[in-house]
């Protein structure tokens, strides 16, 4: 009799033990997406436009604040100025993906835009308030010695 209650016993530890492997093995199993940590730039960083790129007609501006980085993309806004009159001549929202070394604007609010002039191609500014949203473009990618290659160097250092 005491052989079939320590039989008993140990057969029923056993199974109660096995059931809580049995348990955690299905939830290590399971399909956990992993959330990428999203950095918000906005408390390391002063608020304030930088200038990135000067070239001949435009400075090209970006605030380090407005970044946002997940996993190996970056969100970012910049600013493009004329130089004539420091008028904001565009707005535009990049997304620049480090790993490839490409970017692509999701968003655009152009307040200007220029025309040849027929006499001898100078450029004349003209109103033109438009928003452009470009979320399904592919990225594209960079040339060196231009505003979006020094963009992309600039930010993927963030």
């Amino acid at each position: 009799m005491k052989l079939f209650t320590v039989i008993f016993i140990f057969i029923f530890l056993s199974v109660g033990f096995g059931q809580q492997k049995d348990n955690a093995a299905q939830k290590n199993n399971r399909t956990v997406q992993k959330r990428e940590k999203i950095i918000d730039y906005s408390k390391k960083y002063k608020n304030q436009w930088l200038l990135y790129f000067e070239g001949v007609l435009f400075r090209h501006l970006y605030n380090p604040t407005m970044a946002k980085r997940k996993g190996q993309i970056i969100e970012i806004w910049t600013r493009k100025i004329d130089i004539t009159d420091d008028e904001v001549v565009a707005l535009t929202l990049y997304e620049i993906d480090c790993a490839s070394r490409k970017l692509r604007y999701t968003a655009n609010t152009a307040y200007y835009t220029y025309d040849i002039q027929p006499d001898g191609g100078e450029f004349r500014k003209k109103i033109n308030a438009g928003q452009v949203d470009n979320i399904d473009e592919p990225f594209e990618d960079i040339f060196r010695d231009t505003a979006p290659a020094a963009l992309v160097n600039i930010t993927c250092r963030l």
